[in-house]
């Protein structure tokens, strides 16, 4: 009887410190799961679009060139050709580039951006297109000049927003490093205090069950029940 209870008492304190070594496992695996699926988010969402603002940036900075090129080369209906070409090929890159960028947007201040660019930019690429229409009619350098003035403080607010935009998106992709950060330094936490505990408990349990087989030991060889009486020898 003593020996089964012994064994009960061993077999309590193994399957507790097993079961805090399992919580300290299970914690690690889901922190590891939890981190891989952080980083995908991070990638997706925050850091792809930041790409893809670059491109549109890049794409608003050749038109404007185009559109130089354009007053530059009036009246030469194949370079025209050849520039308008280049140019909606371009406006439909940013337009693409845009579209990618919308999903990920999740604050009021990223949605106000993203409508401002892209009103502006419906502005933008008609009065582009139309300084080509212009130069492939032979209008004065003067008139095309003017044209050209009137798209510039569309394309200044333009390329305002997109920046501001690239910005919302840094602050947002710091903001979720930051979030990740914590959750790496949590997931840590709490491993390392699962294992203290499950430490701990196995040396009290070590400790308490050395104590409870030496007073058992007292009891038989030394006690009341088990003392050997000068009348027994």
């Amino acid at each position: 009887m003593r020996d089964l209870k012994i064994h009960k008492k061993l077999s309590s304190g193994f399957l507790v410190a097993v079961m805090l070594t399992i919580l300290a496992g299970g914690t690690g695996i889901y922190g590891i799961l939890s981190m891989g699926q952080a980083a995908k988010t991070m990638y997706s969402e925050k850091f792809l679009p930041l790409g893809d603002l670059t491109k549109a940036t890049e794409c608003l900075l050749h038109c404007r060139m185009q559109e130089r090129n354009a007053i530059l080369y009036t009246g030469d209906a194949d370079k025209l050709t050849t520039i308008e070409n280049d140019m909606n090929d371009c406006l439909a890159q940013f337009e693409a580039a845009m579209t990618r960028i919308e999903p990920t947007i999740t604050s009021y201040e990223g949605y106000r951006l993203y409508t401002l660019v892209m009103d502006n930019f419906a502005d933008f690429r008609p009065s582009l297109l139309q300084i080509v229409s212009m130069a492939k009619q032979g209008y004065p350098q003067e008139d095309l000049l003017y044209q050209m003035h009137l798209t510039t403080g569309t394309a200044n607010t333009l390329a305002s927003g997109l920046s501001d935009l690239s910005q919302e998106g840094m602050n947002a992709l710091s903001s979720h490093h930051h979030e990740t950060l914590a959750l790496q330094r949590m997931t840590l936490i709490i491993i390392v205090a699962a294992v203290v505990v499950s430490a701990l408990v196995s040396i009290l349990f070590a400790v308490y069950m050395g104590l409870t087989v030496n007073r058992k030991d007292r009891q038989v060889f030394g006690g009341e029940h088990g003392h050997l009486q000068p009348s027994d020898v």
